[in-house]
C-alpha cells in the first residue's frame, strides 16, 4: 500500500518529527511504502536512512494545490496529516482517504491541547464559542491570544470537516476518542492507536508484568524523548546521584542521547520501547522522574 504522511515543518529535535519518521520506518519494514511530504527542515540524521521504502519529497509549499499535486504524484492510497492547517487536510482529503494525527493538533481545541493550562484538568468544554469565551478564565493560552478569534475559527472548520466525514482522526487514547465523538464525528471516522496502559483490563497488565525483562524491573525510571524541553540534560547527573540499587533506566531517544550515552553504562539506555514495554517497567518501577522543563499535563 502506497501510504503519505504530511508533516509540515521538519524539526530535528522534535517529537512530531520523530514520530512521523518513526512511523514511515515501521510501515516501510512492514512492506508499505511510505513516503513523509515535507517543505522545511531536514529529516533526523538517525532516521533517514532507516527503511529503503522510505522517500522524502520537499517543496509542496503552503499552498493546497501544490500539496494536492504532490500526494497525487506518489499515487497515495492513504493521508496521514500532522498538520493542523485546515488547506493541508482538504488537499489530503481531495486525494485520497485522509486523517489527522491528534498528538499535537486537537481538532477540539483552538489551542491544540486537551488539558486546561491552571486547572490541569482535562477540557470537557465543548468547541465553538463558549470555549472562545472561557479562554481567558482557563488559562488555555496567553494573554494575548486569549481573544484572538481565528483559532476558534480554525478550529471550527477542521471539526466541520470531520463531521461532513471528509476525513479520519487517529487520537491517541480512549478518552481523546471519547471527545471527538461528542462533538459530533462518526465513530467510523474515529480510530485509536493502541495504547496500553490508559485503559488495560487486568490481563493486559499482567501480560505486561510478565513480559518486562528482569533488568528492567525495580527501576527508577525516564521516559520521554532525550531534549532539554524533556530535560533531557538532567539525566546524566541524576543517574550518577543515584544509587547502583535505585537501576536508574532511561526509555527514549533524541538528540541528546549520545551525549547521556558518554557517561552511562550501557543498561542504563533502554531506547526507544512499546507502550506495552512502558506499561510495564511503571508496574514493576519503584519511581518514576519526570524532569520535563515542558509543562506535561
Amino acid at each position: 500500500m502506497k501510504l503519505a504522511i504530511v508533516a509540515r515543518r521538519v524539526i530535528p529535535e522534535g517529537g512530531l518529527t520523530l514520530s512521523a519518521f518513526r512511523l514511515a520506518a515501521a510501515l516501510g519494514e512492514a512492506g508499505h511504502e511510505a513516503t513523509v511530504v515535507y517543505d522545511a527542515g531536514e529529516p533526523p540524521a538517525d532516521l533517514a536512512d532507516h527503511g529503503r521504502r522510505i522517500a522524502f519529497v520537499e517543496g509542496p509549499g503552503s499552498a493546497s494545490g501544490r500539496l494536492a499535486a504532490a500526494l497525487e504524484g506518489l499515487g497515495a492510497e492513504a493521508v496521514l496529516v500532522d498538520s493542523g492547517q485546515i488547506d493541508d487536510l482538504r488537499a489530503a482529503a481531495a486525494v485520497a482517504p485522509a486523517a489527522i494525527h491528534a498528538n499535537m493538533h486537537d481538532a477540539v481545541c483552538a489551542d491544540r491541547s486537551r488539558y486546561w493550562a491552571r486547572a490541569k484538568q482535562p477540557c470537557r468544554v465543548r468547541a465553538g464559542w463558549r470555549c472562545a469565551a472561557l479562554r481567558p478564565v482557563l488559562g488555555c493560552s496567553g494573554v494575548h491570544r486569549s481573544f484572538d478569534p481565528r483559532p476558534i475559527v480554525a478550529q471550527r472548520e477542521i471539526l466541520e470537516l470531520l463531521r461532513a466525514g471528509g476525513l479520519g482522526v487517529v487520537c491517541v487514547s480512549t478518552d481523546q476518542a471519547e471527545l471527538y465523538a461528542r462533538h459530533g464525528v462518526a465513530p467510523e471516522r474515529i480510530a485509536v492507536l493502541p495504547n496500553l496502559g490508559i485503559r488495560a483490563s487486568p490481563d493486559s497488565l499482567r501480560e505486561a508484568v510478565r513480559q518486562t525483562p528482569e533488568a528492567w524491573r525495580g527501576a527508577t525510571a525516564f521516559f520521554g524523548r532525550l531534549s532539554k524541553q524533556k530535560g533531557g540534560q538532567l539525566l546524566a547527573e541524576l543517574a550518577d546521584r543515584l544509587p547502583a540499587s535505585a537501576r536508574f533506566r532511561i526509555f527514549g531517544d533524541g538528540y541528546l542521547g549520545r551525549r547521556i550515552a558518554a557517561t552511562q553504562p550501557g543498561e542504563v539506555m533502554c531506547g526507544h520501547v512499546s507502550q506495552g514495554a512502558v506499561t510495564g517497567v511503571l508496574m514493576w518501577a519503584r519511581a518514576v522522574a519526570f524532569t520535563s522543563l515542558w509543562p506535561e499535563p
